[in-house]
């Protein structure tokens, strides 16, 4: 995790002092450095605005950056926004489980509510037997949409057709973002192949569907 410092000035500042906003930057879901899935976070973003955040999160190139303000509901953690280099997203796994990291710090909170677009988003806070800290998160509840062809998912993943389950066919499901799920008969086989043949035509075929279960990261 690393600490830095963004400053901000604008064209019609004025005055000697632009504005600065501490960010910090971790790697989710491992427990190595420059690993897993990067993230950055600003714990006060107080005074941005969406086209600022949305540059920033451009110019910090990452798949994710958050920016957290105070609750709407006081009872809560915290609000968050998750942005990617194009675009704001209402929910997202990793970064709600990141974020959540940070904003715990050294405290010894059990639980934390994050206010995403979807929602309330609650995030646990547990040891491992090996005593190492945990974060489990619960998606919001998932939505399942129209049906894919076949045809379509496989040749984007380079698959066959016979690779797709016939009981979990290529569909739309989302919770809060959409993408596509679908079966597959030969999970650990697709993976690699798949790393030797980019996807093409259907940008979030290969994307593995949300657990309504939970989430973790170890510390």
């Amino acid at each position: 995790m690393v600490d830095a410092v963004i400053v901000l000035r604008s064209e019609a500042e004025v005055g000697p002092m632009p504005r600065s906003y501490k960010f910090v930057k971790l790697d989710v879901f491992t427990t190595v450095a420059f690993e897993g899935n990067p993230l950055a976070v600003f714990p006060d973003a107080q005074g941005l605005d969406g086209a600022t955040m949305q540059r920033i999160a451009c110019e910090l190139n990452l798949s994710e950056t958050t920016f957290v303000f105070p609750p709407a509901n006081p009872q809560h953690t915290a609000l968050v926004r998750i942005f990617t280099p194009r675009s704001e997203l209402p929910f997202a796994g990793h970064p709600t489980v990141g974020t959540a990291f940070v904003l715990r710090g050294d405290g010894n909170a059990e639980a934390l509510v994050l206010e995403e677009g979807v929602g309330p988003v609650p995030v646990r806070v547990a040891r491992d037997a090996a005593g190492a800290l945990q974060f489990w998160l619960t998606t919001p509840p998932i939505a399942f949409g129209e049906r894919i062809d076949p045809a379509i998912v496989t040749r984007a993943l380079g698959l066959r057709p016979s690779d797709v389950q016939a009981d979990a066919p290529p569909e739309v499901a989302s919770a809060g973002a959409p993408f596509v799920r679908t079966g597959d008969r030969h999970r650990r086989r697709s993976r690699h192949r798949r790393r030797h043949r980019p996807a093409r035509g259907l940008h979030a075929a290969s994307r593995a569907a949300p657990s309504r279960e939970r989430t973790a990261l170890g510390e």
